[in-house]
């Protein structure tokens, strides 16, 4: 629903890209609430390293270590989510071998 703005949310006015990044911003700079589905997003930027595309470089280290402590806590809440670790460190292999 954050992803695309709609009529039913007209506090987004600015574009997509904008609005998904300062929502990314939020969930790790200002510990705002993150379901599943944007931690999953947050480890997939941060294993493609296009971390730089979301965070500032004095941000990027702490953004770093706050996404892994969020993925290890939900995995421990949901184990599915260490699948999602699994595929997070394929795709980094894969991006750091390119």
């Amino acid at each position: 629903m954050w992803v695309v703005p709609s009529p039913l949310h007209p506090e987004i006015k600015a574009s997509t890209k904008y609005s998904v990044i300062k929502h990314l911003r939020g969930i790790v700079l200002a510990k705002e609430e993150a379901h599943p589905r944007e931690i999953a997003f947050l480890s997939l930027i941060n294993a493609c390293g296009l971390m730089d595309l979301v965070f500032l470089r004095d941000e990027r280290k702490v953004a770093d270590q706050y996404i892994n402590e969020l993925v290890v806590y939900e995995a421990m809440k949901d184990p599915n989510l260490e699948t999602i670790q699994e595929i997070g460190r394929a795709i980094a292999s894969v991006v750091e071998e390119d």
